[in-house]
């Protein structure tokens, strides 16, 4: 039965839906982050403002340096953070195939997850756009009319680090002094 599940997601994202899922922190909604139509899909969805930028989930390391540039302070914080509970903004790759819907001044927010559920879904549809599970600006888990697969979990969101301006712009499970501790 979760193999079925499983399956049905990884079919549903191939074919360009939203789906709702438990991530690594907070549940969230799901597309895959390479179409562009997925994406304002799903913004429109969650009835996200189109110049918000948006997260894209990774399971494998290497694929995710491929779409960002990364340097030594991204190098820092990923051996003391990742995986899991940082979401960092960084410039895009020129390389990055991801959707360049879901930019903001060609910056990318990216992060790496070991979430099982995440991960075996990932190995089949590339990196996903991750958003929270509501409608934007509103904290209630609404009906959006699609399947939720697995269980609603409550847990603390990411938090996010901006690693171009050096600063936090959401804390979560990660404080600013533990950052702060790094010396950066």
């Amino acid at each position: 039965m979760y193999n079925l599940l499983l399956y049905q997601v990884i079919n549903q994202l191939k074919a360009g839906k939203v789906v709702a899922l438990p991530s690594d922190t907070i549940n969230g909604l799901f597309c895959l982050a390479k179409s562009s139509a997925a994406v304002r899909r799903l913004y429109k969805l969650k009835k996200r403002p189109a110049n918000m930028a948006s997260l894209v989930i990774f399971t494998d390391l290497s694929l995710l340096k491929q779409h960002i540039i990364w340097d030594p302070l991204i190098e820092k914080l990923s051996k003391v953070f990742w995986p899991n509970n940082l979401t960092i903004i960084a410039h895009k790759s020129p390389n990055s195939y991801i959707s360049n819907f879901i930019l903001k001044d060609n910056k990318i927010a990216v992060r790496y997850t070991n979430h099982a559920i995440l991960s075996y879904i990932i190995k089949y549809t590339g990196p996903l756009l991750s958003t929270s599970l509501n409608i934007h600006g509103q904290k209630e888990i609404p009906n959006f009319n699609i399947p939720i697969f697995g269980n609603i979990v409550t847990g603390k969101a990411s938090t996010i680090y901006d690693t171009i301006n050096k600063k936090i712009i959401r804390e979560g499970i990660i404080s600013e002094q533990m950052i702060k501790r790094l010396q950066i």
